[in-house]
């Protein structure tokens, strides 16, 4: 009776060990090739753009950026684009909507296939990033105690209201940030800011942390109000 319980159980440690095999997570070369396809032809645009890789190992998703640059205007967009390697779904963090282009509905399936993750799997997936607001995909945010009070001086949006500029007082140093989504906080008001080498940073009025990206040239955004004496 032992020997058939140990062999069982040998049985179920090489059956779990032969599925573990089959469903390794994405690389960062896959998560790039599925951040490509996902960027149909009039995202991409006729000026070209680059990815920019996250500078840390994804934890369980990696975060590209993705910037156009104009050779004749030298003006430069950013945007975020982050790719689910666990089960290849990309998603733009900030608005937390999925991308699905037909390039790259074809590359998940082949990936998928390969590495053997199950649609239910994909489909529970999808349901924590929507009910996270898709922050389980992000870089790890900084601890509150490295942020600091500064001065909301002003908010204002583009006729679209798809970009939000946030400008920002600390001291002599005016910063400008944008976001595609508004932030829970208010003009006028001392807010927790903090600047990294790649981003900026608020705590909202909810206690949540929120990413600001750094504002190079972006069109048809009014110009911040002058600060307050």
């Amino acid at each position: 009776m032992r020997r058939r319980i140990l062999l069982a159980a040998s049985t179920l440690l090489a059956l779990f060990d032969s599925a573990a095999a089959g469903h390794r997570r994405l690389t960062l070369s896959e998560a790039e090739q599925l951040a490509t396809a996902a960027l149909g032809p009039q995202t991409k645009g006729p000026l070209g753009f680059t990815l920019e890789p996250p500078l840390i190992p994804p934890k369980r998703g990696a975060t590209f950026n993705i910037v156009w640059s104009s050779p004749v205007t030298d003006r430069v967009q950013m945007k975020a684009i982050s790719v689910d390697i666990d089960t290849g779904d990309v998603w733009d963090p900030f608005r937390c909507e999925r991308f699905s282009t037909p390039a790259l509905e074809s590359a998940q399936r082949r990936i998928r296939h390969r590495l053997g993750i199950p649609d239910a799997e994909v489909n529970s997936a999808r349901v924590v990033a929507k009910t996270n607001g898709c922050s389980t995909l992000m870089d790890e945010r900084p601890a509150k105690a490295a942020f600091y009070l500064y001065r909301l001086l002003g908010v204002t949006t583009n006729e679209a209201k798809t970009l939000y500029r946030y400008t920002i007082s600390g001291g002599d140093v005016l910063y400008v940030g944008v976001s595609e989504v508004p932030i829970n906080v208010r003009a006028g008001s001392e807010i927790k800011f903090l600047e990294t080498r790649m981003s900026m940073y608020v705590i909202d009025d909810d206690g949540s942390i929120q990413e600001l990206h750094v504002e190079s040239a972006l069109e048809h955004l009014p110009p911040p109000p002058p600060p307050k004496r």
